[in-house]
């Protein structure tokens, strides 16, 4: 009986220990599986860390690109409208001395008297030419009479107001457009010049000569549908300053029209 029961509690023990080992083994399958969803989530983690940083890198790419581009693009704009405005400016302007050239000039101040005469107010014209200016040329060379040329204009520029055309006609002849002023103004304003010309100091030039110019007059009337024929008058009237000695300002009238017209050597400077 003794025997019996040992062998019950032996068959007890033995059935104790295959259910513990199965439990442990069960507990130990649980645990690796744990352990490797662990892993799973640790490495879906780390990927989508890398993930994300790869993002972060490619949107600062992205961004740093586009402000590179957009800063490209407007230095590629900024230096388009300068070399537009420099062409521009090169196909107005007078190279030599930097006031409008002819065709410029004359189409700006067109533009101008149209607005005057449709105002009716009052709109005059002023030009002049170089006393003597081949002999420049021809005593001291091309590059004295350039000085010149300068000089005269940055004598006469302070002398008149940003709303008047100042333009090259051509070689040493030179107009003034003045919208808005009558004759008397533009008397004022040709004396002033043709003063300013003449106390230009030569001596920087290398050479001393005097300086000079010769001055035309002319204000709109009510004939006027054009700048062409007040053009005129101011050229007949320089025409008069040449013919009369010089370094000297003519205002327009009939009389000096009826005196060229009769004079077989009448060549007009300004449409010469």
């Amino acid at each position: 009986a003794f025997r019996g029961l040992w062998i019950d509690a032996s068959g007890d023990d033995t059935k104790a220990k295959a259910n513990a080992y199965q439990m442990a083994k069960f507990k130990h399958r649980e645990l690796a599986r744990e352990i490797a969803l662990l892993n799973q989530e640790r490495e879906l983690l780390q990927t989508q860390k890398e993930l994300d940083q790869s993002d972060r890198t490619n949107n600062l790419m992205i961004v740093t690109m586009l402000i590179g581009s957009t800063f490209f693009l407007s230095l590629f704009v900024i230096y388009s409208h300068r070399q537009k405005m420099r062409y521009r400016k090169l196909a107005l302007t007078d190279r030599l001395t930097g006031v409008y050239n002819r065709g410029a000039g004359q189409d700006f101040a067109e533009n101008e008297f149209v607005q005057v005469s449709v105002r009716q107010a009052e709109f005059s014209v002023v030009v002049f030419d170089l006393d003597l200016f081949k002999n420049i040329n021809d005593s001291y060379g091309h590059g004295t009479g350039d000085w010149t040329l300068k000089h005269v204009v940055s004598a006469v520029k302070p002398l008149i107001r940003d709303s008047d055309i100042f333009t090259r006609m051509g070689g040493e002849e030179f107009a003034l457009f003045l919208p808005y002023s009558n004759e008397t103004v533009a008397l004022g304003i040709a004396e002033r010049c043709k003063e300013a010309i003449a106390a230009i100091d030569t001596k920087y030039s290398g050479h001393a000569f005097n300086i000079s110019a010769s001055f035309g007059v002319a204000g709109n009337t009510v004939e006027d549908l054009s700048l062409d024929p007040l053009l005129k008058r101011a050229d007949i009237a320089l025409y008069a300053s040449k013919h009369s000695g010089r370094n000297r300002v003519t205002l327009y009238t009939a009389e000096l029209e009826s005196e060229a017209l009769t004079d077989e050597a009448n060549n007009p400077l300004v449409f010469s």
